[in-house]
């Protein structure tokens, strides 16, 4: 009894150990039929029409174009806004400057006195004090006719000028030391400019506030070109 239980247990245990010996695995049944080692890798549309492809390709260069355009956007608006945040914060320091800076009106720097010269005809002249003029205008009928003049503070002639009923018809200014100043600008508003000029002889740079034809007080000055020198 006990022999034949046993033998009948062994021939269990080797039917089921041919069992497992003949038992495929899962990639062996699946073979040529399973995908995972061809997803990704050797895809290549093989039942894909011409047509077809040349679709999938343009709409790929499309995709890669657009992103390209919007990654560019993106960092031209970024640097757009850097851009706006800096020129903000350069104005207000700059407004703040000016408004620390602000100089006085050039009108108030002078004294204005107006003389009859003749039936309709006057003579403005102004001072920058009792003794030292700044400029000389002729007006007739109430318009700068015949000659005006202005002057440096210092005493020398700056300006000579000629207008016919507030036409001007001719104007030369002039170097301290008389020279003309060649290719003076064309000033023709009320603002204070800051002009700079180099002499005949190339050797000084001079410079100064300018406004309506005449030089502002305290504003000139002369860079020696060969010493570094300046002198107001």
């Amino acid at each position: 009894m006990i022999g034949g239980g046993f033998m009948h247990d062994m021939n269990k245990t080797i039917e089921r150990n041919k069992a497992l010996l003949n038992r495929k695995s899962l990639n062996e049944k699946l073979g040529k039929s399973r995908l995972g080692g061809t997803i990704g890798k050797d895809w290549k549309f093989k039942k894909a029409s011409t047509t077809l492809l040349e679709r999938i390709r343009i709409t790929t260069a499309e995709d890669r174009r657009k992103s390209a355009y919007k990654r560019a956007f993106l960092f031209l608006t970024l640097v757009g806004l850097f851009g706006l945040g800096s020129w903000m914060v350069f104005n207000m320091k700059m407004d703040r400057t000016k408004t620390k800076l602000v100089e006085k009106d050039p009108i108030e720097l002078f004294t204005t006195k107006t003389y009859k010269t003749g039936r309709g005809s006057q003579l403005k002249v102004e001072y920058l004090d009792k003794d030292t003029r700044i400029s000389e205008v002729n007006y007739k009928n109430g318009m700068k006719h015949q000659q005006a003049e202005s002057y440096y503070p210092s005493g020398e002639q700056f300006r000579s000028a000629a207008y016919f009923y507030d036409t001007l018809v001719v104007d030369y200014y002039f170097f301290k030391n008389g020279d003309t100043i060649p290719n003076f600008p064309k000033i023709k508003d009320d603002k204070v400019h800051r002009l700079a000029f180099r002499t005949k002889d190339q050797s000084t740079t001079v410079s100064f506030n300018y406004w309506d034809g005449k030089v502002i007080p305290g504003s000139y000055q002369e860079y020696d070109l060969t010493t570094g020198e300046v002198r107001k």
